[in-house]
């Protein structure tokens, strides 16, 4: 019984941050790379993509809050990163 609920909660934050990871991740360096004219190297790319996946898979239930506010998220994102 506590193996398949936590089998259940794997797949879950899995494919939750797949999710997160497509619907706001992908869109967030696209709004990045239009601002620095696509001048993010690719491996600085793949970087930002497995942290961002690995810390959608750790936090689990929290996308949901990601989600429901994905324009503001994206937003915030793109301009953190392109703060310096």
């Amino acid at each position: 019984m506590a193996e398949s609920i936590v089998l259940y909660y794997i797949i879950f934050c899995l494919s939750g941050a797949l999710l997160c990871f497509i619907k706001i991740f992908l869109p967030a360096v696209a709004l990045i790379e239009t601002a620095l004219e696509d001048n993010i190297p690719t491996l600085t790319k793949t970087i930002m993509g497995i942290i961002f996946f690995l810390l959608g898979v750790f936090i689990g239930p929290a996308m949901i809050f990601m989600l429901s506010n994905e324009e503001d998220f994206i937003k915030s994102y793109a301009s953190k990163f392109l703060e310096k």
